[in-house]
């Protein structure tokens, strides 16, 4: 048996397939993402103002399967920390957290989907047990217990759309991705997003006249990720 299990570690010394697996991995960054660039160009300068501690514009990602949607966000928000860390001089901070809403036992119901942001955050409540609403008031105290910018990047946010209520999303910035597919294949989901893109419009000019000066001139934003063969759309 030892020698047998000698040959099984020898030959798998010698399996040369792979030179680095950690690439396959789920949670492996690159340190460039190619063929996107006007797109990292573009996500980013929709979500700067946070790093002058302003609310940007909510943003709208789709595009085909495993066109870098997901990769081209994630990248800006590490840039957008990465920048964050540089400077001791701001006088606030900045949150930016991400949530994958197909997670079962994560992101099924607005109970999870609130539970798991308060973690983020640094908060607790328990896993079920309070009513929504007491949830989404923690949340809501935790976002203003100091001075902070949360920017809420929500992927596969069509697995939600039946589970969220229309206010929900009203105290923070949100980057929405979903695949195309699911986008125009569905009348349910379309007309989701034309009214979470309305509501958000409401929202913004619901405050004081000049809050609605200001707020009006940061529309939510859209980007197409196209195949690396075709040009970007907005």
């Amino acid at each position: 048996m030892g020698v047998e299990l000698d040959e099984i570690f020898d030959n798998f010394d010698q399996n040369i397939i792979f030179k680095d697996k950690s690439y396959l991995q789920l949670q492996y960054k690159p340190s460039s993402v190619p063929h996107r660039g006007e797109q990292i160009k573009l996500v980013a300068s929709i979500l700067a103002p946070v790093l002058r501690g302003e609310r940007t514009s909510n943003l709208f990602v789709y595009g085909n399967t495993g066109t870098g949607k997901t990769l081209s966000i994630l990248y800006v928000k590490d840039a957008l920390e990465k920048r964050m860390q540089k400077s001791d001089l701001r006088d606030f901070d900045l949150k930016i957290e991400y949530l994958n809403c197909k997670l079962k036992q994560v992101a099924d119901t607005e109970y999870r989907i609130l539970a798991a942001l308060i973690e983020q955050l640094g908060g607790k409540v328990p896993s079920t047990g309070l009513p929504t609403q007491e949830v989404y008031s923690r949340f809501i105290d935790l976002i203003d217990s100091k001075k902070q910018i949360v920017v809420l990047i929500l992927d596969e946010i069509d697995q939600i759309i039946n589970k969220i209520s229309n206010n929900f999303l009203s105290k923070f910035s949100c980057v929405a991705i979903i695949s195309q597919k699911n986008f125009f294949n569905s009348e349910k989901i379309f007309k989701f997003f034309r009214k979470f893109f309305k509501n958000f419009h409401q929202i913004n000019h619901s405050k004081n006249r000049q809050n609605r000066q200001m707020k009006s001139n940061i529309p939510p934003k859209h980007i197409w990720i196209p195949k690396t063969h075709q040009k970007n759309c907005r």
